[in-house]
């Protein structure tokens, strides 16, 4: 492990801040070239990332505060204290993302589930370097373990399991799978509306299962902390509602027959209010004949 690389006097250089930076360039780049790919424009889509980022970041390491506030509550100066007392909230961080990314595609008058799309190939990336910083600075690592690729973390005399190593693997799998569908989901039938249209938001929706489900899976390998339980159940909800929007937004929706709907004016009531009407006019002719044969 290599949790500083270089270190001058009261400067220091982590590992993990090299890889948080690496992170966000190459994630930002990712987005503003896919999104200018879709013809939006480049100095909005920047400042989209830049709003979007520093809220992301405020949220997520108010949430951690939140979740750790017996070791680091009431204490102003240690909030903002990211070298010694390092931390952030992944859950917190992508509630605060998405909300700021919907009030500015509003603003914008942007497709939000379009630019969504475009957002989680940069998520994904994002998230790989993340996991690469973890494992350089030895940190956010998992249980202990007696296999033999768990490795001895710095300040620890027992093998534990690297975490990062598998959470940076599926990442890796999530993102090639998002550049599969992206090429093919809008020929999935079952994901098309009547007229013939995928609609966008598959692939963020594909990104929030994967990345949740990883979550719910890698955190089975962790210590158990006081927040254990939280973090399971939210992923776990997560992922279920990835899945309940992705059915949402196919072509198939949820197909509910109620009186309501049946009262709605269609070309199938027509037709079988004119067969009713037909059949009533022809009986009430055969009885007006027939009252005037018998006289």
């Amino acid at each position: 492990m290599f949790p500083t690389i270089l270190q001058l006097g009261p400067i220091t250089i982590s590992s993990l801040g090299v890889m948080v930076a690496l992170s966000f360039f190459f994630s930002s780049f990712l987005i503003w070239k896919k999104a200018k790919e879709e013809n939006y424009d480049e100095e909005m889509v920047m400042d989209g990332i830049i709003l979007v980022t520093i809220v992301s970041f405020l949220v997520s390491r108010t949430w951690f505060i939140l979740e750790n506030w017996q070791q680091l509550g009431g204490h102003l100066l240690v909030w903002f204290n990211f070298v010694s007392k390092p931390g952030f909230s992944w859950f917190g961080s992508l509630i605060g993302g998405i909300l700021a990314l919907k009030l500015f595609c509003q603003k914008q008058k942007w497709n939000f589930f379009k630019m969504v799309d475009l957002v989680s190939f940069g998520l994904c990336l994002g998230a790989i370097f993340l996991q690469i910083g973890y494992f350089f600075d030895g940190s956010s690592y998992g249980m202990l373990t007696s296999l033999p690729w768990g490795l001895t973390f710095p300040g620890l005399d027992q093998p534990r399991h690297p975490t990062q190593i598998y959470e940076l693997v599926l990442l890796i799998l999530i993102l090639r799978l998002l550049y599969f569908f992206d090429k093919h989901y809008r020929t999935y039938e079952w994901y098309k509306n009547k007229r013939g249209e995928a609609a966008p938001g598959f692939l963020f929706l594909v990104f929030l299962a994967g990345f949740c489900l990883t979550k719910f899976t890698i955190n089975f390998l962790k210590d158990h902390g006081l927040f254990w339980g939280w973090h399971q159940l939210t992923s776990l909800l997560l992922f279920f509602l990835s899945l309940v929007m992705l059915y949402f937004r196919s072509g198939e929706g949820f197909k509910v027959k109620t009186p309501i709907f049946v009262f709605n004016k269609t070309d199938k009531l027509d037709k079988i209010n004119n067969i009713k009407i037909k059949r009533k006019r022809v009986k009430t002719k055969f009885h007006f004949k027939t009252g005037v044969d018998a006289k």
